[in-house]
């Protein structure tokens, strides 16, 4: 971040993004950058895939310098009625500051903004589902949020990719 821009450290970000007819993904981030992805097929015998790891202090400079140029603080997405079976994915960002804000989007449109914040998280997810072994398999909790005892041994990887 350059000398004028605001600087923040992220308390908590989640993304929640399962469609219940179809499915998704929920990710939940906390400060010391640990993070849990819950991808759901509703289409698939094993229904939710729970995964954890720990992002690097490199990744979590990436998602807030994102959220920072991004705006996401000044967010604003009109409101429409959704169309059947649309999917609206809400991201939920809480700065240590105490600022927080949820701003949620239908899939079918777009906004730059948001949705570059939204396609970063989507590709760090893909990557976890991609090079992680779950450590939850079985039904969709809709209300299923992380635990401290969730927390156990977290690996951490580098998402130099992204």
């Amino acid at each position: 971040m350059s000398g004028n821009e605001e600087s923040f450290e992220i308390e908590v970000l989640i993304l929640k993004d399962v469609q219940p007819l179809f499915g998704g993904n929920n990710f939940y981030l906390y400060c010391d950058g640990i993070v849990f992805v819950e991808s759901v097929n509703m289409r698939e015998e094993i229904k939710c895939k729970r995964y954890k790891l720990k992002l690097s202090n490199e990744q979590l400079k990436i998602l807030a310098e994102l959220i920072s140029k991004h705006n996401f603080f000044t967010i604003t997405i009109p409101e429409r009625p959704g169309k059947p079976d649309e999917a609206r994915p809400a991201i939920t960002v809480k700065l240590l500051s105490g600022e927080e804000k949820e701003v949620m989007k239908w899939a079918n449109d777009t906004h730059e903004d948001f949705d570059a914040i939204y396609n970063w998280l989507l590709d760090v997810i893909k990557i976890i589902k991609e090079n992680l072994v779950p450590f939850h398999l079985g039904v969709y909790e809709h209300d299923w949020t992380p635990e401290c005892d969730d927390l156990g041994l977290i690996k951490t990887m580098d998402y130099s990719k992204i």
